[in-house]
C-alpha cells in the first residue's frame, strides 16, 4: 500500500480515475454525477476535519457523508457511495482496509443469518419485513444496560419476643 503522507495526493486525478471506472462499469451519465457529487462533498469534509486518505476507512467516510447536510431521501444513497469510494480506493492502495470484524460483529452477523433464515423459511415472512424485524432486534441489542450494584435484600422480620437462652435443665426435666 502506498503511503499517502509521502507525496501529495492529487484529489482532481482520483475522481477523474473513479469517473473512468465508473464508466468502464456503464453507468449513466446522471449516476455518474451523483457519485462525484456524493465523493466532492467526502473530499470537501476530510479537508475540513484534517483527515488524510491513508487515514480513511469505509466507516469514517460514511459518518463523514451522513452527517452532511443532504436530502432526506438521498442520506442513505450517499452513505453508500462513500462506502463504495473508499472501497475501491482500498483496491487502488490508497485508502486502509477497514479494521477486522469483532467477535461481537461476527456472532451478531451469525445470529442474524440465522434468524433471517428462520423468518424466510419457517414464517414466509417478505424481505422488506425481514429488514425492519431485524432494524428492531438490533435496536434491542444495542440498548445499553446499565448493571445496577445489587443489594442484598434489607427482609423486615417481625419482631418476636426474644426467647430466653436455652437452660439444659430444663430439657432434662423432660420424660425421655
Amino acid at each position: 500500500m502506498s503511503d499517502p503522507t509521502a507525496e501529495p495526493v492529487h484529489f482532481d486525478s482520483i475522481i477523474a480515475r473513479y469517473r473512468a471506472e465508473l464508466e468502464r462499469q456503464n453507468y449513466i451519465r446522471e449516476t455518474i454525477n451523483v457519485y462525484l457529487r456524493s465523493i466532492r462533498e467526502l473530499l470537501r469534509r476530510m479537508e475540513e476535519r484534517g483527515i488524510t486518505l491513508g487515514d480513511l476507512t469505509p466507516d469514517i467516510a460514511a459518518d463523514l457523508v451522513l452527517r452532511a447536510p443532504w436530502r432526506c431521501d438521498r442520506l442513505q444513497y450517499a452513505g453508500f457511495i462513500a462506502r463504495r469510494f473508499v472501497g475501491w480506493l482500498v483496491a487502488q492502495g490508497i485508502a486502509k482496509p477497514p479494521a477486522p470484524p469483532t467477535p461481537v460483529e461476527i456472532a451478531r452477523a451469525a445470529l442474524r443469518r440465522d434468524f433471517e433464515e428462520y423468518l424466510r423459511g419457517q414464517r414466509g415472512v417478505s424481505e422488506r419485513t425481514i429488514a425492519d424485524c431485524w432494524r428492531r432486534v438490533e435496536k434491542f441489542l444495542e440498548f445499553p444496560v446499565r448493571p445496577r450494584r445489587c443489594q442484598p435484600r434489607q427482609h423486615r422480620t417481625r419482631r418476636h419476643r426474644r426467647l430466653p437462652p436455652a437452660d439444659d435443665r430444663a430439657q432434662d426435666a423432660l420424660p425421655g
